[in-house]
């Protein structure tokens, strides 16, 4: 945990230096919600979402103030075909989609992320990763909580993945599934 910590730049209490590909995006899971136990499940993946909140701002804000400056004409017109180009437009119904597989119906996605389960945090979590567009995936403890059957979906999603994955697990059943185990002592 404290090493995905360290990847994902929560952590810097280290002496060394972390060094990614130069545009290399990172998406991670969270082992505790407290702090956003108040958001909706929709907005929670939403605001974890890399570059999301960044462009959804931009398209939110921008055509209130930047009447004829061209910079920010420029920075508005950049900001739509990104969020074109990522699929942001649709995203919101692809997660509801998601996590209707999780059997999480819409009006769980749409209610505290608090009101859920051990599991379908862990299962929201997954939906996070599934949209985040990302080239790597830090992956912490992901069947804390689950019984067999989410464990099976969760490796069966796991191996559906085409994405890089760190994950941090004693699951047996997960190394079982993965190419490489590093062991850290």
């Amino acid at each position: 945990s404290t090493l995905l910590s360290i990847l994902e730049g929560t952590d810097t209490d280290y002496s060394g230096n972390i060094q990614f590909k130069k545009g290399l995006v990172v998406a991670s899971t969270r082992q505790e919600h407290h702090h956003v136990a108040h958001m909706s499940v929709i907005e929670y993946v939403l605001s974890d979402i890399p570059g999301y909140a960044d462009l959804k701002h931009i398209l939110d804000t921008y055509p209130d103030h930047m009447g004829d400056n061209m910079k920010k004409i420029n920075v508005y017109s950049e900001a739509l075909l990104q969020f074109s180009d990522k699929g942001f437009y649709t995203v919101e119904d692809e997660i509801i989609r998601t996590l209707a597989g999780y059997q999480l119906d819409e009006e769980k996605v749409r209610g505290p992320l608090g009101n859920l389960s051990g599991g379908q945090k862990r299962f929201v979590e997954l939906a996070k990763l599934t949209h985040s567009n990302a080239d790597l995936l830090l992956i912490d403890e992901p069947t804390n909580h689950m019984d067999a059957e989410a464990k099976e979906q969760f490796i069966s999603w796991m191996k559906s993945q085409k994405t890089a994955m760190l994950i941090v697990t004693h699951d047996r059943d997960v190394l079982d599934q993965v190419d490489r185990i590093l062991e850290l002592r």
